[in-house]
C-alpha cells in the first residue's frame, strides 16, 4: 500500500517536472506536492564561478560549511545536524538550474525554491529536517564536480535560510557525478539536480 502510494507520488512529481513543450522550463512541483513528498518519516538508512569549498567528506559526502571547521564546534557540524538518509527516505529531486560552472542559482529556478521554502515553513513540515544533496553530470574533472555539487547544495541551503527555514534543520551534501539518474551519460540535464531528502 505504502509502496503504491509512493510510486503514485513519484509519477505525479515526474509529470510536474515535464515541460509543456520543448524549450520551455518545467514549472516544477507545487508547495502541496513538496509537502506530500516530505511528509513520510525518514527510514534508516557564467556569471561567476562557484565559491571555493572543500570537497565533501569521503565517507559521508557531507559538505564543509564556508568559514571552516575551526569556527564551528564539532557538535554543530553539518553532518551532526542533519544526516543524509539516502534514497530510502522520503524526498524528491528538484530541477534547480545554475549558471554554468557556478553556484549562482538561475532566476528560472527561484519559483521552485520559493515553494520548497513555503513547504518547509508550513505547519505540516514543522520541525522536519532535510538533507540537500547536490549532483552534477560528468563534464569536467571528478574532484571539481564534487566541490561544485557542494557549492550548489550550500547555495540552496542559504536560499532556504533567507526564506526563514532554520539553519539547524538543513544539511548540505555533495555527490558530484557519482549518483546519476542517467547512467553512462557524460552530459545530462537529469543528472544535474538538487535532491531533497527527509532526515528525521
Amino acid at each position: 500500500m505504502m509502496k503504491t502510494r509512493l510510486n503514485s507520488l513519484l509519477a505525479t512529481l515526474l509529470l510536474a517536472f515535464a515541460p509543456a513543450h520543448a524549450g520551455m522550463p518545467a514549472a516544477g512541483p507545487t508547495t502541496e506536492d513538496i509537502i506530500e513528498a516530505l511528509s513520510a518519516p525518514a527510514r534508516p538508512s557564467g556569471r561567476r564561478s562557484f565559491k571555493p569549498t572543500a570537497a565533501p567528506d569521503r565517507s559521508t559526502n557531507a559538505c564543509a560549511e564556508p568559514g571552516g571547521a575551526a569556527s564551528t564546534p564539532p557538535a554543530r557540524r553539518n553532518l551532526n545536524v542533519v544526516p543524509y538518509a539516502g534514497s530510502a527516505a522520503a524526498g524528491l529531486d528538484l530541477d534547480v538550474r545554475f549558471a554554468v560552472n557556478s553556484d549562482a542559482i538561475d532566476g528560472g529556478s527561484l519559483g521552485v525554491l520559493t515553494r520548497l521554502g513555503e513547504a518547509l515553513n508550513s505547519p505540516a513540515l514543522s520541525g522536519v529536517h532535510v538533507a540537500i544533496a547536490g549532483h552534477t553530470d560528468r563534464q569536467g574533472g571528478h574532484e571539481h564536480n564534487l566541490k561544485l555539487s557542494c557549492a550548489r547544495a550550500i547555495a540552496v541551503k542559504n536560499w532556504l535560510i533567507r526564506e526563514g527555514v532554520e539553519a539547524e534543520r538543513l544539511g548540505a551534501y555533495g555527490f558530484g557525478p557519482d549518483r546519476p539518474l542517467e547512467v553512462g551519460k557524460r552530459v545530462s540535464e537529469a543528472n544535474r539536480r538538487v535532491e531533497i531528502r527527509r532526515a528525521n
